[in-house]
């Protein structure tokens, strides 16, 4: 059964879009982080300290909220490019007997706790090889360069962060030990 073939590119470019805009946005909140440190908006007593201080805490406010709504819209994209591309793989002549996950299991895999470990690259590798021509040299074994990254993006802007949040108690914890009971 030959199904029709629907273009995902629409979905592609939005969720590249959306990465971008992802990476743009966290390397401000990252900069926002590091200017509350500077510019604190609160005194010792709970008021406001400096003006400055408090619109930087609100502008941090805004871009966190921003971030968690292109984090969101980035994933729905992304799922949907997904199982498109999936659903489209009959229509480039792979045989089901060579694909391994439905579109909904290659989708789901991704929401089941130590399953997302394997399963949405072994999905992905498996789209990946079966996309491209017989005689295309992106038929490797190998999966897209780019899946990897976006985890390791991640993990490098919560290490990061983590730095800047260690490096803020301890200097708090200095000038500020009746914030730890003491």
């Amino acid at each position: 059964m030959n199904r029709s073939y629907v273009s995902p590119r629409l979905r592609a470019r939005l969720t590249k879009a959306l990465l971008i805009v992802g990476v743009i946005v966290t390397t401000v909140s990252m900069v926002m982080g590091a200017l509350e440190l500077v510019f604190p908006a609160f005194s010792d007593e709970g008021e406001i300290e400096d003006i400055g201080g408090f619109v930087v805490a609100l502008a941090q406010l805004g871009v966190g909220s921003l971030q968690i709504l292109i984090y969101i819209a980035t994933v729905i994209l992304f799922l949907m490019w997904l199982y498109r591309s999936y659903e489209n793989l009959p229509s480039f002549g792979t045989p089901s007997r060579n694909i391994t996950y439905s579109s909904g299991w290659a989708l789901g895999s991704f929401f089941i706790p130590f399953v997302n470990l394997v399963v949405p690259y072994r999905a992905i590798k498996e789209l990946w090889r079966n996309s491209a021509p017989t005689d295309a040299f992106l038929r490797d074994d190998s999966a897209p360069a780019w899946f990897p990254f976006g985890g390791r993006f991640g993990s490098y802007r919560i290490s990061l962060q983590t730095s800047i949040s260690e490096w803020s108690f301890e200097k708090a914890y200095q000038e500020k030990p009746w914030l730890l009971g003491e």
